[in-house]
């Protein structure tokens, strides 16, 4: 788990049950990509690693010359974070009418848990879209996969994964040690004849993560499980899982070190949720006013080592757009 929390504070019980929510749902994936790293400031100087550590430099001198300089291989620039808050209503006289149960739902700790998943929810849309546009990485860091190439058909995902990784080394001076993918796009790689004939896996069941992290050379699989509903509210829904068919090869170096070469950091202030609780007298019934919990953060999604202190593209982090074929 990448959150640590012993670097971030929490102020209050609800501020605590917010964070241990955001921490227990796994179901989200952007903290992988994105690990978290606190910050006392919103405004605030953040390292940032290029490529300058792979040069090599002349270091032979003799006694009476001047050693060269050499590059501190990282450069630091500057950030604000983001402000995000959302808030819910406990209706008094529901509370009131409310079996023991339902009381239960309509606390200020479980409205809280709500907003925070809301909260979590815009997070992980905005993980993916940093994540899967391409202009966000260089052209050797990202392909499609057209028909008869996805992993789910007769493509060569070992022969593709050398090629990332090669790509990577290149870049980071790394080869990836995660991949994520959608549970959807999980589900059409397990059905895969060409992933079950080179694994030799013929139990009969799905492959298992085991196999599937040994197949693709990685440490890590993180299977993004939450859907999203794309429909306006009081029409039919449309379900799909947030990544889709793209899969992300990547550095994954989680800790709250900020000079590490990973493929992304979260930027988050160290008190990582603010939460109020107003009572609106404007709006009050038979049993009383309405209630409004809040719930706020502050952070920023943000590129972990980059190509060059000129073009702030992934450098650590290989995108495989298409890599299934979803119906």
């Amino acid at each position: 788990m990448p959150y640590d929390r012993t670097a971030f504070i929490t102020r209050t019980p609800v501020e605590s049950a917010c964070f241990d929510f955001a921490a227990s749902a796994d179901q989200f994936v952007a903290d992988k990509l994105f690990d978290p790293k606190p910050v006392t400031n919103a405004a605030t100087k953040v390292p940032q690693f290029d490529t300058s550590k792979m040069r090599v430099v002349e270091t032979q001198k003799g006694t009476n010359a001047e050693a060269d300089k050499i590059d501190e291989q990282l450069f630091y620039r500057d950030i604000t974070l983001e402000e995000h808050k959302l808030s819910s209503d406990i209706n008094p006289r529901d509370a009131r009418d409310a079996d023991p149960a339902g009381q239960r739902l309509l606390s200020d700790a479980r409205k809280a848990q709500i907003v925070t998943l809301g909260l979590l929810m815009k997070r992980e849309a905005k993980a993916v879209t940093l994540a899967t546009t391409s202009s966000n990485y260089p052209a050797d860091l990202t392909t499609a996969l057209s028909a008869g190439d996805r992993w789910d058909d007769t493509g060569d995902p070992e022969a593709q994964m050398s090629v990332a990784n090669l790509a990577l080394r290149n870049r980071c001076g790394l080869d990836a040690n995660a991949l994520l993918v959608d549970k959807d796009a999980l589900d059409r790689m397990r059905l895969s004849q060409n992933i079950r004939s080179r694994t030799q896996y013929t139990n009969g069941g799905p492959i298992p993560d085991d196999i599937l992290k040994s197949y693709f050379r990685v440490d890590h699989l993180f299977v993004g499980r939450a859907r999203r509903d794309s429909s306006y509210e009081g029409v039919a829904a449309s379900m799909a899982g947030f990544w889709g068919a793209n899969a992300i090869a990547f550095v994954y170096n989680p800790s709250i070190d900020m000079e590490n070469v990973s493929y992304g950091h979260m930027w988050w202030i160290n008190t990582p949720f603010w939460s109020k609780t107003i009572i609106d007298e404007k709006r009050t019934g038979a049993a009383g006013p309405m209630r409004n919990v809040q719930v706020g953060t502050e952070y920023l999604l943000d590129k972990g080592m980059v190509v060059s202190a000129s073009d702030s593209d992934f450098a650590a982090g290989y995108l495989f757009r298409t890599a299934v074929t979803l119906s």
